[in-house]
């Protein structure tokens, strides 16, 4: 027992020597170097802590709460009509064109529904055609606001092309610019005749 206990302390007093002669191989300039720098990073982390900003998100506060996101736009509450009558004023006054020219031709192009669809694919409230919105920077033909504004926009294009002839600018809007260009004026297409009559009687009534 006696032999038992004097070998642990033996093995003690080895592992103490073992350490002190590794603290002695240890250079000073290289503990306080290292002294230096656990300082430093430790003062960095505490201001850092204390400067920074958490995002109200990410406050235990917040994390309590449920966070609600809105899911339906604003104004959602309001009719197709009022958003109809609000994006005909906002084209007029962008294009300079009277409300009851758009309101006449919006009349017989659709009846006024933002989701109509003629037999060869002409979409929404003012019937664009599919390459012809695309080409006018609307994305989705059955959005009110787009369908009247880009259907506007290419309606003053029209009226532009024919120096003001509002018969010519219809019937181009109708039938395509090229058959009024190749007709020399409103092309002999039954249709496109009575298109640019009804408009007209609508709007000057």
């Amino acid at each position: 027992m006696s032999d038992s206990i004097s070998n642990v302390y033996a093995r003690i007093n080895y592992l103490k020597a073992s350490f002190k002669e590794y603290g002695n191989n240890v250079k000073p300039e290289f503990i306080n170097n290292f002294n230096e720098m656990l300082a430093e990073r430790s003062q960095k982390v505490s201001n850092t802590e204390k400067n920074s900003e958490v995002h109200p998100l990410l406050s235990s506060s917040s994390l309590t709460n449920e966070v609600k996101i809105e899911s339906t736009p604003k104004n959602s509450n309001e009719s197709a009509a009022t958003r109809i009558e609000r994006a005909i004023e906002e084209a007029s006054k962008q294009y300079k064109l009277s409300k009851d020219l758009i309101n006449s031709v919006i009349k017989q192009e659709s009846g006024f529904n933002p989701n109509s669809i003629s037999r060869v694919g002409a979409m929404g409230l003012m019937q664009l055609m599919p390459d012809t919105a695309k080409e006018l920077g609307v994305e989705n033909p059955f959005s009110i606001e787009e369908n009247i504004d880009g259907g506007v926009k290419y309606l003053k294009m029209m009226l532009e092309k024919y120096n003001g002839n509002l018969d010519h600018a219809l019937a181009a809007y109708n039938a395509g610019p090229h058959r009024v260009d190749y007709a020399g004026g409103v092309p002999n297409i039954q249709e496109t005749q009575n298109y640019v009559k009804k408009i007209k009687r609508n709007l000057f009534k």
